[in-house]
């Protein structure tokens, strides 16, 4: 029965791997993703600063538990991975802006 899930999802990896790759993911890369978004947030959204950095940590946490559920319903941790490390890169761009 693995054979036939892991030939359906077509993930080529050996469970194990894939399985490390979706934690690796959801837990250093998404609470990076999180923090990121809440430094962003932080500083680009209105308001007194004080009401800006709670409503952007507020952001940050959804983010981060957005992506651990979103790693594992995922079809193939290759397909997780290629989605958040762009993601990534784009905050950490939007955090460089003026």
């Amino acid at each position: 029965m693995t054979t036939q899930v892991e030939a359906r999802s077509g993930e080529r990896l050996p469970h194990g791997l894939g399985v490390i790759l979706r934690v690796l993911a959801a837990g250093p890369l998404g609470y990076a993703l999180g923090a990121m978004t809440a430094l962003v947030a932080a500083r680009h959204l209105p308001g007194p600063a004080r009401d800006a950095a709670q409503a952007a940590m507020m952001l940050g946490f959804l983010v981060h538990g957005g992506v651990v559920i979103w790693v594992f319903a995922a079809a193939s941790a290759a397909r997780a991975w290629a989605w958040l490390c762009p993601l990534g890169v784009a905050l950490l761009l939007a955090w460089r802006l003026p």
